[in-house]
C-alpha cells in the first residue's frame, strides 16, 4: 500500500526495499548480535523503515528484548524504525494514519485529499482482504462526509 501510485490507491512512496540486509559495522555488530539487520521495509533515501511485528512470533516473551536490540541497532544506523502490527494493519484508520506518517517521513508532501483518492484506497483495502473501518462507501461509490473526519482528513 506505501509503494503503490496514489491513482491505485497507495502511498505513492517510491525506493520501498523489502526485506532490506544491513551490514552493521563493528560496534554495531556487538549491539545487535549479529553481523546484519533485516529491515521489514526500508528507505534508503529517507533513512526510514519498519517492522512488521506479528503476534505469531512476536508476542513470545523472548522476542521484546531482540525487537528492542533491533530497534537500537537500527538507531546506530541512523535509521528511524516504526513498528507495524497486524492490529494496525486491521484496522483502517491506524492503517492510514500509519502509511501517512510513514509517507511523511519519507518527504511526500501532506495535502487533503479527494473523494476519488479515498474510494481508492478503500478499494485497494477491500482488495487486498482488509476490513474497511466503520465508514463504508455509499452505494454510488461516494464517501461519506464522515469517513473524511474518522481517516483523518479534513473534509
Amino acid at each position: 500500500m506505501l509503494s503503490l501510485p496514489v491513482s491505485q490507491g497507495g502511498w505513492g512512496v517510491r525506493g520501498l526495499l523489502l526485506n532490506r540486509r544491513m551490514e552493521l559495522a563493528n560496534e554495531q555488530r556487538e549491539i545487535a548480535g549479529k553481523p546484519y539487520l533485516v529491515l521489514d521495509g526500508y528507505l534508503a533515501g529517507g533513512r526510514i523503515g519498519y517492522e512488521y511485528d506479528s503476534r505469531e512470533y512476536h508476542d513470545r516473551t523472548d522476542r521484546g528484548y531482540r525487537d528492542r536490540v533491533r530497534v537500537t541497532a537500527a538507531q546506530c544506523l541512523d535509521i528511524k524504525l516504526l513498528s507495524l502490527t497486524a492490529d494496525i494493519v486491521m484496522d483502517e484508520e491506524r492503517c492510514t494514519s500509519f502509511c501517512d506518517e510513514f509517507a511523511r517521513l519519507a518527504g511526500k508532501r501532506q495535502r487533503v485529499l479527494g473523494t476519488r483518492t479515498i474510494q481508492r484506497r478503500r478499494r485497494l483495502r477491500q482488495r487486498l482482504g482488509l476490513p474497511l473501518g466503520k465508514h463504508y462507501l455509499l452505494s454510488d461509490g461516494e464517501v461519506p462526509l464522515e469517513a473524511y473526519e474518522a481517516l483523518g482528513y479534513g473534509a
